[in-house]
């Protein structure tokens, strides 16, 4: 089963941000940070994930997935990983 471990929340990011290691690592980065954030036209909200360090910097701003919603579980869900506590 590959398993999205949560590590830390709260990050510099933003209140709704949050790193998860990836069991296996997907596409050789082991770490993805869970970013969710409101639309600028007021229609809803998005959840992306990016590719992150252990640290929780953000190695690269495209994104692997984007889901409509504030659900971190769904958009990890999108990338075949069940989060694990």
């Amino acid at each position: 089963m590959k398993t999205a471990w949560l590590i830390k929340q709260g990050l510099r990011l933003g209140e709704k941000a949050a790193l998860y290691q990836l069991e296996p690592p997907l596409r050789g980065c082991a770490y993805v940070v869970v970013d969710t954030y409101a639309l600028a036209d007021g229609s809803g909200e998005l959840t992306k994930i990016y590719k992150a360090s252990v640290t929780a910097e953000v190695k690269s701003w495209r994104p692997l997935a984007t889901e409509y919603g504030t659900d971190h579980g769904a958009a990890l869900a999108s990338l075949g990983y069940e989060v694990s506590a």
